[in-house]
């Protein structure tokens, strides 16, 4: 069984391509190390992020996320247990992205991106704060 934790927070200041690219770099290597999967989608200085794994490792990083003075007002929105991963690799998703996004974790945070980037198969409630995410941004 896999634990999932979705909250949302407000970046204290802007977070600009190679700041994400950064995050996401060291992400991945301590996510691999602890066996984290997840995604972040970051626009305007709101960030929605997921993260799964077993749930003292979440928890972990979460209570790390918590004491990051970077962003402010985080609120979870949802855990809970799931049957198996719905991310299988660590990515960020933003607004404006340049480059070539295939050799980087991130990827421009379009309506679309957005659609594949959360599985068709995830949770009715992952699909609903996604929509939600969406809409609220203008994506």
């Amino acid at each position: 069984m896999l634990y999932q934790l979705i909250y949302t927070s407000y970046a204290t200041e802007t977070l600009t391509p190679p700041v994400l690219n950064e995050i996401a770099e060291s992400s991945r290597v301590y996510n691999r190390d602890n066996g984290i999967t997840g995604v972040m989608l970051y626009h305007d200085g709101s960030i929605l992020q997921v993260l799964e794994g077993k749930k003292e490792a979440v928890e972990a990083l979460f209570t790390k996320i918590e004491n990051d003075n970077r962003h402010i007002q985080i609120m979870v929105l949802m855990k809970r247990v799931s049957e198996s991963r719905e991310f299988k690799g660590w990515r960020v998703g933003l607004k404006h992205v340049e480059g070539n996004e295939e050799d980087s974790p991130l990827f421009k945070l379009t309506h679309n991106t957005l659609r594949r980037v959360i599985p068709a198969n995830s949770s009715a409630e992952l699909q609903t704060i996604s929509r939600t995410y969406a809409r609220v941004n203008g994506l």
